[in-house]
């Protein structure tokens, strides 16, 4: 995904790949959707040159977002560990993107430290809107709710500013405390 909030953006869209070519022609099709003989449900899901040109234009600084991701998240950490705050955990057999910064709560609902964020004029959010499970509505997987009911992703973009990050640091404390 090519998304606002992703690691390189578009604006909107994404990319496909795959070794298959069923899968791609399939998604060309789909994709194809003008000036067709057939009656096929398609979509207008084709990237633009100007988002292609924007897409380009973050790839060629990749690297440089994905150390700012690395040094924000390395201040994050360590904020985290000396407020007593568990801090997501490191993979050393891999490498860690830091697309988001995912963070335990404590004993507070994610919902009201999002708010307490918020209320700083911090954007905090949970890391994903609902559980997967809740759109299928298969059995609830043990593991993705207890995640979605304490953790709270907090932003870890390569455009923060010093000065937001230490805000944002400073506001651990403020808003992630056990209620009495």
């Amino acid at each position: 995904s090519f998304y606002a909030t992703k690691v390189i953006t578009s604006g909107q869209g994404g990319m496909l790949t795959s070794p298959k070519p069923e899968i791609t022609e399939t998604a060309r099709d789909l994709i194809r959707y003008d000036q067709r003989d057939d009656v096929v449900l398609r979509y207008n899901y084709r990237m633009s040159d100007i988002q292609a040109a924007l897409g380009l234009s973050q790839l060629s600084r990749l690297d440089r977002f994905l150390d700012r991701r690395q040094e924000i998240a390395e201040i994050y950490r360590e904020a985290c560990e000396t407020s007593g705050i568990e801090p997501p955990p490191e993979r050393p057999e891999r490498e860690d993107i830091h697309y988001r910064f995912v963070i335990r709560t404590g004993g507070v609902t994610p919902s009201v430290v999002i708010n307490r964020f918020n209320d700083l004029g911090i954007h905090a959010e949970r890391p994903v809107y609902a559980p997967l499970f809740h759109y299928t509505k298969s059995t609830p997987l043990p593991g993705a709710f207890y995640a979605f009911e304490r953790y709270i992703s907090i932003p870890i973009y390569p455009s923060l500013s010093d000065d937001s990050i230490a805000r944002i640091t400073g506001a651990l404390n403020q808003c992630i405390v056990e209620e009495s």
